[in-house]
């Protein structure tokens, strides 16, 4: 295992929430929408002229770079000192970057414009942007200016840091309704010393109407509480098991699109477990939201589930007018109450559970990968289950650690050498499942769940989907001796509930073997109508465990040593096969 309980923790984001900031629902139709997927610039944006290269003490080297690059938070951070926020992951955008390799630069004047404008026949036209600006290092605030000549240009609106997060901002443009060229700059400097830099990202231009209320995202739990606090539990689970489940928080992100003020925003939530209405909430009242405003309304409800199944809630954003462009306004979200047995999830407990987005993974070098569960009680973890994606090379050798809350290992499981049927069941979107050799007793509070690829053995790819705050998942580099905070979470699931054996009965098997007791502690005993000639029995991972000799029709089997978990019997004669499965509980 990894000496990194000793080590240092380098933090490679700020210990901060980060709302993830996807596109919203779109009711007003942009006469310009630029996102910057793509890898080349789109057509028609102005990049302005080249700037110099300068060296440590700020004097040019002769030498010119493009002021303004596409990429990712990565290529953005390559210098260190530029931390764009990775959301939604794998994101894109546009950037003026003064810290990565081309630059340290001269950017005391670097513009970006977009290509012409038509709004003749837009009525008050509003520009709605996403930016990145944390003012590292002395570098000046953003701004945005406007023109119909292309030369010409007039101030509207300053671009203020946004700190360690992406802002939405929205500039009034409805003093150019019926112009048919209008050109929009975004400007930035690095006040003539070397910095970090500015990102712009999701610039829209549309028209907008008085009244228009938009619901831009929902959360589970208090999206203003950090994940790096103990005290909360403020991230919303994919799945939860029902002893773990607490009193239900949920909020939104509401903005007022529309060109006037609205008054007494509010939030309802609908809520029904498996179904069944379970009832409604309301959020205390925000009295005034200014045109292009955003902000978060929180429900602290008094309901918490009493049984598994499906959790659905339907989100409503309300205003105390009317509403011009109704549709955009509600929002969905559903997560599973999990319990014992596999049809109700094993007792999982899962930051994310959903289809592979992405993997991760250091080209062969050992790592560790996992997520964050905050445990409010008493409880015992049983094991972990990962989902492997492609990449994974068969004989590469992974194991599963609990970690508290300081990262320190509670328990780790036996070493797994990965086959081929377990990459093929993660490309399915199945599990392998990392047992423990018997339950561990934990208390409750924050715990790790991570996956471990051991040194020297091959390249193991652990899948990952969807959104992580920073906090709620992490990823060790063994060569780099870093922490990071990965933006989308790793498929590491902490069971706690025994888990059902991966490897189901063959279908032309009977069920006419009976076992006793069962759950087995000490020893168990096999009865089967017919003399027994061999029996296979198959492990909590779903592999062969061990394979016994019959010896008539009853079989005492001593089980105390056995790691606890459910296992899957199956007894072979001359008269055929049977199958049956048994819980070691010690």
């Amino acid at each position: 295992m990894f000496a990194f309980a000793l080590r240092a923790r380098t933090l490679l984001l700020p210990s901060v929430l980060y709302l993830s900031t996807a596109h919203f629902t779109l009711a007003q139709t942009c006469v310009l929408e630029e996102s910057f997927g793509g890898v080349g610039f789109p057509v028609g944006w102005d990049v302005g002229a080249p700037v110099e290269q300068q060296d440590a003490n700020g004097n040019g080297l002769g030498t010119f770079s493009a002021a303004w690059t596409i990429g990712t938070s990565a290529e953005a951070n390559a210098g260190g000192y530029f931390p764009v926020p990775d959301g939604p992951p794998d994101n894109r955008f546009v950037m003026a970057n003064d810290d990565a390799p081309p630059c340290n630069c001269a950017m005391s004047s670097v513009r970006l414009t977009t290509p012409v404008v038509d709004l003749s026949i837009v009525n008050n036209s509003l520009l709605d942007l996403r930016y990145f600006l944390d003012g590292a290092f002395g570098a000046d605030s953003a701004w945005v200016e406007a023109s119909t000549n292309n030369v010409d240009w007039t101030w509207l609106a300053a671009l203020p840091v946004s700190g360690s997060t992406w802002a939405w901002a929205s500039v009034d443009l409805s003093t150019y309704d019926g112009q048919n060229a209008v050109n929009v700059r975004f400007s930035w400097s690095d006040n003539g010393a070397w910095a970090s830099g500015f990102a712009l990202d999701d610039v829209c231009v549309r028209g907008a109407v008085d009244h228009d209320l938009a619901m831009e995202q929902q959360f589970v739990g208090d999206p203003h509480a950090s994940a790096f606090n103990p005290a909360t539990r403020s991230l919303g689970y994919d799945q939860v098991p029902l002893q773990q489940a607490p009193p239900l928080i949920v909020a939104g992100a509401v903005r007022n699109r529309g060109h006037v003020a609205l008054f007494n925003v509010t939030l309802k939530a609908d809520v029904s477990l498996g179904g069944v209405p379970q009832g409604t909430w309301t959020s205390d009242t925000i009295p005034f939201l200014e045109a292009g405003a955003r902000d978060t309304l929180t429900i602290q409800t008094d309901w918490a589930p009493a049984s598994i199944g499906n959790v659905e809630i339907a989100y409503l954003a309300e205003s105390g007018g009317s509403e011009d462009l109704p549709g955009d306004e509600t929002a969905q979200h559903q997560f599973q109450v999990t319990g014992p047995g596999w049809a109700d999830g094993d007792g999982a407990m899962a930051l994310r559970n959903a289809p592979t987005e992405g993997g991760i993974h250091r080209a062969g070098r050992p790592y560790l990968a996992g997520c964050r569960y905050e445990l409010g009680t008493q409880d015992q973890v049983y094991g972990l289950t990962v989902r492997l994606a492609d990449g994974s090379y068969p004989g590469a050798m992974i194991a599963g650690l609990l970690l508290d809350g300081a990262l320190q290992v509670l328990a780790s499981t036996d070493t797994l050498t990965v086959t081929t049927d377990e990459i093929a069941e993660g490309l399915a979107g199945g599990w392998t499942f990392l047992g423990f050799a018997a339950p561990i007793e934990v208390a409750g509070e924050d715990l790790w769940a991570v996956m471990e690829q051991l040194p020297d053995s091959g390249q193991v790819v652990l899948a990952s989907t969807g959104a992580a705050v920073p906090g709620s998942a992490i990823l060790w580099d063994e060569d780099e001796q870093v922490w990071n905070y990965p933006s989308r979470a790793p498929l590491v699931r902490m069971h706690l509930a025994p888990v059902a054996v991966g490897r189901e009965e063959p279908l032309n098997w009977s069920a006419d073997c009976e076992i006793a007791p069962n759950p087995a502690v000490g020893t168990m005993t096999v009865s089967t109508p017919w003399p027994v000639e061999r029996m296979d029995i198959v492990g909590t991972d779903g592999r062969l465990f061990i394979s016994l000799p019959g010896n008539g029709i009853i079989q005492r089997i001593d089980v105390s040593a056995w790691p606890q978990g459910l296992y899957l019997v199956q007894c072979t004669g001359p008269a055929g096969h049977m199958s049956a499965r048994v819980l070691v509980a010690h």
